[in-house]
């Protein structure tokens, strides 16, 4: 089967488009005003993009994480290898996250545990380096499961 390579960031774009017309919606409406392909193609590309620019920390920080159940669903309908290893990654991390906020953006604190952040004088949280971990472990397969991301979506 061939992949048509640009399927997954041009579902995106039409999505961030619709953005840019109703820039009054918050992350949640735009995703409630999508249809079905473009709201999971964002979905998993908040997760992947986030991730690969600065860490599973950096998905959760950045507000991201409070779709995470939406993403463990859309990994559950994937069902291939790499979908399966990433849904076990998103369990852990949103272990450790406070899921009844809204997505507020970056600067939120939607860890558990908690942390002033990186200009404070205090330890970092306890589930960093398990989150730091599981980051790295994602960077070790992300180019097989974009593969499977692709294939999926068209």
């Amino acid at each position: 089967m061939t992949v048509k390579a640009d399927a997954w960031q041009g579902l995106m774009d039409t999505a961030y488009d619709k953005w840019q017309d109703h820039r009054e919606w918050s992350h949640r409406q735009l995703l409630m005003n999508l249809d079905a392909a473009e709201r999971k193609a964002v979905i998993l590309g908040n997760f992947h993009y986030q991730t690969c620019n600065g860490g599973l920390q950096q998905w959760v920080e950045n507000g991201y994480a409070c779709s995470g159940p939406d993403l463990l669903t859309i990994l559950e309908e994937m069902d291939t290898e790499n979908s399966r290893r990433v849904a076990g990654i998103v369990r852990t991390v949103l272990g450790y996250v406070d899921l009844s906020q809204e997505n507020r953006g970056c600067g939120g604190n939607y860890w558990t545990q908690e942390w002033s952040g990186p200009d404070e004088d205090e330890e970092v949280p306890a589930c960093f380096a398990e989150v730091d971990r599981l980051t790295d472990e994602y960077y070790s397969f992300y180019d097989e499961f974009v593969v499977e991301v692709e294939q999926y979506l068209i």
